[in-house]
């Protein structure tokens, strides 16, 4: 898993697979799911991260493992306080999507 933060844009990616981007779906303002050729979700885009609360944050719906969403959460409500911009990379183990596609 790969998180990158901008703040300048107050925008942040969530890479979950190493896989091309065929199509993109938004499923809520400033949401937005990538998916790749077997649809299985490859990223997760937010845009306006200024505009979601943490609180909202938490009772996102998202794809996730509930130990991935407190790492992505930490990231983009914490660590973003200390720094403009950032690019962190977790291991292979993290996270398991096997059940999560586009069409689930």
């Amino acid at each position: 898993m790969l998180i990158r933060y901008d703040q300048e844009s107050q925008a942040a990616y969530i890479k979950l697979l190493d896989s091309k981007v065929i199509e993109s779906e938004e499923i809520a303002p400033g949401i937005v799911y990538d998916f790749d050729v077997k649809d299985k979700i490859r990223g997760i885009e937010f845009y306006r991260l200024d505009s979601l609360s943490r609180e909202e944050f938490i009772n996102l719906n998202l794809p996730l493992q509930l130990r991935d969403k407190e790492i992505i959460e930490t990231c983009l409500f914490s660590l973003s306080k200390l720094t403009p911009k950032f690019t962190i990379f977790f291991g292979k183990e993290s996270p398991n999507l096997s059940a999560f596609s586009k069409t689930a």
